[in-house]
């Protein structure tokens, strides 16, 4: 337990050596009041001098007004002479340190499972288009077209094509590098996912895609003009 003059360090809104339940509970509400605290606010809040319509006039009606509760003190010198002796400021200080503190540790580890996640998505995304890079001729598909020459003649065109798009393939690939990078902290801000739905759309197709190449047929025929 580290120790800092007459209160606990480690601690800070614990009762300070010497410090009475009413200065310690006059503390306790000096922290709750939150940004903007004062003992003069504090002060004013025990006499009921605060309107209605003050940010704070809920506090002190939930804590003393409705309770028919007296409050530590009414005395604005007793609330400076505490503050004074069991060092509230510095208290407060360190209580505002420590909460900063473990707001950041929440945040490390909130972004790690992030990154971790951006990272795995993008490794989903690689893992689908290398698959379909690799079983590209599966994805090829024969078409025949039958076109009329200026001479009245149709000939018939045999073309083969691929049964998706590059647009799908690149943009599966670029969400995949924004995801990585911004994992290994070389991209200030993730890609927009829209809620994960367009990470999930891009998957989603790949597979489409993927499943659509290996069960597709071959040999079709665009009949414009024939059968």
């Amino acid at each position: 337990m580290a120790v800092k003059g007459k209160w606990d360090f480690d601690n800070p809104a614990q009762r300070a050596t010497g410090e009475s339940d009413k200065a310690l509970g006059a503390f306790l509400d000096f922290v709750d009041l939150g940004p903007g605290r004062s003992l003069l606010l504090l002060g004013d809040g025990y006499n009921y001098l605060l309107k209605k319509t003050h940010p704070q006039y809920g506090f002190f009606k939930s804590r003393y007004y409705n309770k028919h509760k007296a409050p530590p003190t009414k005395s604005h010198g007793t609330l400076k002479g505490w503050s004074g002796k069991y060092e509230w400021q510095a208290r407060m200080a360190r209580i505002t340190e420590i909460r900063t503190a473990e707001r950041a540790a929440i945040r490390d580890a909130r972004r790690e499972e992030l990154e971790e996640a951006n990272w795995q998505d993008g490794l989903e995304l690689r893992r689908k288009c290398m698959e379909f890079v690799t079983a590209m001729d599966e994805f090829k598909k024969t078409v025949a077209k039958t076109v009329e020459t200026e001479d009245g003649e149709k000939q018939t065109l045999i073309y083969v094509e691929l049964n998706t798009t590059v647009a799908q393939l690149a943009q599966a690939l670029k969400t995949a590098e924004e995801l990585q990078r911004h994992a290994i902290n070389e991209r200030d801000q993730p890609p927009d996912l829209r809620g994960g739905s367009l990470l999930s759309s891009l998957i989603h197709e790949l597979d489409g895609l993927i499943a659509g190449g290996k069960g597709g047929t071959a040999g079709e025929t665009d009949d414009a003009g024939t059968a």
